[in-house]
């Protein structure tokens, strides 16, 4: 895995540190509906991918805590 590019576990983890109570699928669907903005949401026939950028997260974590 790239450094500058997270899976939603990881940023999950990362936003519990921040005292965020968040799992990886509701991160995922969070992706999906557009409601976070550091990260990307594709939808193919047999399944999905997510990726989360690393700076884009800090950046909004820093925004809010």
């Amino acid at each position: 895995m790239r450094e500058d590019v997270m899976t939603p576990e990881q940023a999950a983890d990362r936003l519990r540190e921040c005292g965020m109570s968040i799992t990886p699928p509701t991160l995922r669907l969070g992706l999906a509906q557009g409601s976070f903005p550091f990260g990307t949401y594709i939808k193919t026939e047999k399944s999905c991918v997510c990726f989360v950028y690393a700076k884009m997260l800090e950046k909004w974590i820093t925004e809010r805590f």
